[in-house]
């Protein structure tokens, strides 16, 4: 019997499939963080708390369980843990830029969600990308 997927291919599925999983449930915690900190403070720090939360949720899981990093050492951690925090304010940027030159810019007569929706889009691929190709790289040794 011939196999449907190549154990190469496999591997990219269930990376790309924990990645989807994993990217519903910093959703989630970035929501959750979102309202418990939001009764005791205001909108904008509720955010950026709930913003950092769940980008370190992130971190550890796609470390974990969908990039399998073997970095090891508290600086190069760090290191790791600083470029994905980068990745994630350069792809919160993208974000931001998109909404503006569609919006703000262009006018454009697209209702904003669908805008907001697409710029998500695009948002998860980058980081996806980011990730894969930087973040998380594998060297030469691995």
């Amino acid at each position: 019997m011939v196999p449907l997927l190549r154990n190469k291919d496999k591997a990219a599925f269930t990376e790309i499939f924990y990645y989807i999983v994993f990217g519903i449930l910093t959703t989630v915690v970035n929501i959750i963080s979102y309202a418990v900190i939001r009764k005791t403070v205001n909108v904008t720090f509720s955010t950026a708390a709930a913003w950092f939360i769940s980008v370190i949720f992130a971190y550890i899981t796609n470390r974990a369980f969908v990039f399998h990093s073997r970095i090891t050492g508290t600086g190069a951690v760090l290191c790791e843990c600083g470029s994905f925090i980068a990745s994630r304010l350069f792809s919160g940027a993208v974000d931001m830029g998109i909404m503006l030159l569609f919006i703000q810019i262009l006018h454009t007569p697209v209702k904003e969600m669908y805008i907001k929706a697409g710029s998500n889009v695009v948002v998860i691929i980058l980081n996806y990308i980011i990730s894969k190709l930087i973040v998380f790289r594998k060297t030469e040794k691995e």
